[in-house]
């Protein structure tokens, strides 16, 4: 189904900067308030067996993908509902990462665009990567994977003047169910999302390759996202993070050096913008595989077009305003994500371990 091959590189480098994400624009497991770090730290740990989970059902079956496995497991009748499953995941997934950027770019520098402008644009240059392929999408999100080490030298070292650690003490002043709650928020989103790339990253020989994807690809980004959360935090404070709509882009507004370098954040926007912008791509990528296998389709491009316009048009439905996406993404989102990204996918490993152990013993 999917001809376009990665390589190991480039797989981590996608899942990386997925993980990173829109967290580089809204910041890691908020609810913690002050302890979302530690909240980030307990959730990296927490994940860790559940991509390993993940990597084992491709480990299982090499050169499939989810659906195809499913479709060896279940059958091809059941294989379809995991198929409308995925592909709804995808496009709603894309659509609200797409009005998330949309918001982000109007506050920061585009407040007087109409809104649906900004959309259009994201959705044209989506379409464009999407028609590429996967394995054009691989090399440019390697290649921005060497320029974010950059950002990460380089932000820090200027964000230390500024640094004020009673911004994070005292630790769990509020106890630990803040904490407890950061920690959920955290997995649901952004560290099991990586659940959709289940669906493309099956083209590799080896079983080994699908554990170091899915254990370096996630942790590193993750680890980003955790330099980020803090750094933001002891920049800004507990009260700004809470309540900023877009926290982490705060303290960059904060950067000069002398009296010449300053409002550097106009130029460390494209960054964020891309990160963002491969998160919006593979999630419409597993729409469109998921579209894909539904429809028992021999190529997905020819339906980029109208699956993105599809998304396009959703995203400026998804939410209204930022106290609206709260309310999404706390209420409405995180137990969706649990479902979708957790038990969906332990139920198909659990049927997937027990169709191994049948047919094992059948050879016997």
């Amino acid at each position: 189904m999917n001809t376009d091959k990665l390589t190991e590189r480039q797989a981590i480098s996608i899942m990386a900067m997925f993980t990173l994400g829109t967290g580089m624009i809204t910041g890691g497991a908020n609810p913690a308030a002050e302890n979302a770090w530690l909240a980030m730290l307990i959730a990296i740990l927490v994940s860790f067996p559940i991509q390993m989970m993940y990597a084992r059902m491709l480990s299982n079956y090499p050169g499939k993908n989810i659906l195809q496995i499913t479709d060896i497991t279940f059958g091809k009748l059941i294989s379809k509902i995991f198929s409308i499953i995925f592909l709804w995941n995808g496009i709603y997934l894309s659509a609200l990462l797409i009005r998330v950027f949309d918001q982000f770019m109007s506050v920061v520098g585009l407040n007087a665009t109409p809104q649906i402008i900004i959309i259009t644009v994201i959705i044209i240059v989506a379409m464009q990567m999407l028609k590429s392929g996967i394995k054009v999408f691989g090399k440019w999100s390697e290649l921005f994977l060497y320029i974010l080490f950059f950002y990460f030298i380089f932000i820090p070292l200027t964000l230390i003047p500024l640094l004020n650690i009673d911004n994070i003490v005292p630790i769990m002043y509020d106890g630990i169910e803040p904490v407890y709650k950061g920690v959920i928020y955290a997995i649901a989103f952004p560290l099991t999302q990586n659940f959709i790339f289940l669906l493309y990253f099956n083209n590799f020989k080896e079983k080994k390759s699908y554990y170091k994807i899915f254990a370096i690809g996630p942790a590193f980004g993750a680890f980003l996202l955790f330099i980020v959360v803090i750094f933001t935090i002891l920049v800004i404070g507990k009260d700004s993070y809470v309540e900023s709509v877009f926290p982490p882009y705060l303290p960059i507004r904060r950067i000069s050096i002398g009296s010449f370098f300053q409002r550097l954040e106009m130029i460390l926007l494209l960054e964020y913008i891309y990160v963002a912008f491969v998160k919006v791509v593979a999630s419409l990528f597993s729409a469109l595989i998921s579209f894909q296998h539904l429809f028992k389709l021999k190529n997905y491009k020819t339906f980029v077009i109208p699956i993105t316009l599809l998304v396009g048009v959703l995203s400026y439905l998804t939410y209204s305003d930022y106290l609206d996406y709260h309310y999404i993404t706390s209420e409405v989102y995180l137990p969706y994500a649990i479902v979708v990204n957790i038990l969906v996918p332990f139920i198909i490993f659990i049927a997937e371990e027990i169709k191994l152990k049948r047919d094992s013993k059948k050879k016997i």
